[in-house]
């Protein structure tokens, strides 16, 4: 008995575990458009692109900079727009570590 209790227990989190909604999926990408202006700020783009010698200006670490754009860079254009960086979260993060502006806590 014990045994199924822990069973169907163990299912129940499983099927709430795995149940997501469109609300998740709109705030981030909410958080990732508001993320991407305000680096697109920072490093100076006006056109909602960054390109390679921007980034480069304002990145902390020159060499780890340089191969993170070019993995951003998806279409190999020389700038990452909002769409390329949405597709990858954890390299996102990493070029915003790259920038000062993202060091420094909000007001």
């Amino acid at each position: 008995m014990n045994l199924l209790r822990i069973f169907c227990l163990t299912v129940l989190i499983l099927a709430l575990a795995s149940c997501g909604g469109p609300s998740a999926t709109t705030t981030a990408n909410k958080n990732t458009s508001y993320e991407f202006k305000r680096l697109c700020l920072a490093v100076g783009a006006q056109d909602n692109r960054i390109s390679r010698d921007q980034f480069m200006t304002v990145a902390k670490d020159k060499e780890a900079a340089g191969q993170l754009f070019d993995a951003c860079d998806v279409n190999r254009t020389g700038y990452i727009t909002e769409n390329e960086v949405a597709s990858n979260s954890v390299y996102f993060e990493s070029l915003k570590a790259q920038v000062h502006m993202f060091q420094t806590p909000r007001p």
